[in-house]
């Protein structure tokens, strides 16, 4: 009786902790939401807001500097407009933990480009990765529907892109 009784309180534990994990992982999910919302209304772009916003609650061990390369990638390549800025930052982000940091190395060219096209195409593979960002995005009907850039003249796109982009990125680093 009291082995089972035992069995049940350290289940039961097991699954509290489960649960308080994931309330804080949601929590650092809203926050990251609510600091992308904040940024934009601070004047950054929508690339930098879910850089500077994950990059914030994210140790990717890169200096503050490198949030400065999501610059451009605002209004959907310097206001080009055909790709979404804080889908680039979001991709960004992701990249400063998941990236390739050194390539391949070997004698023979050909097996250099084999280890290599395994670490892309492979499994896990970081394109594996990377492809469940704009998956995400098509598969969001609030992300469908918001319209192009705000910075291209809609008042709507950013406003749900960004911290839709900054929470999956974070969640995609399961930070």
């Amino acid at each position: 009786m009291i082995r089972s009784l035992k069995k049940f309180y350290d289940r039961r534990s097991q699954t509290e902790k489960k649960r308080e994990k994931a309330m804080a992982r949601e929590e650092k999910i809203e926050e990251i939401r609510q600091r992308a919302r904040k940024n934009f209304s601070l004047g950054y772009n929508c690339a930098e807001c879910v850089t500077q916003a994950v990059f914030a609650l994210v140790d990717t061990g890169l200096p503050p500097a490198v949030q400065k390369c999501a610059t451009g990638f605002g209004g959907g390549i310097g206001l080009f407009g055909d790709t979404c800025g804080a889908l680039n930052g979001a991709v960004m982000a992701v990249s400063a933990v998941h990236g390739r940091a050194l390539l391949p190395e070997g004698n023979d060219p050909k097996e250099v480009v084999k280890k290599s096209r395994q670490q892309l195409y492979g499994k896990p593979g970081v394109y594996r990765i990377f492809n469940q960002i704009p998956t995400a995005f098509r598969k969001n009907s609030i992300i469908r529907n918001a319209g192009s850039c705000p910075e291209n003249g809609s008042p709507n796109g950013s406003a749900a892109t960004t911290p839709f982009s900054a929470a999956k990125s974070l969640r995609m680093l399961r930070a």
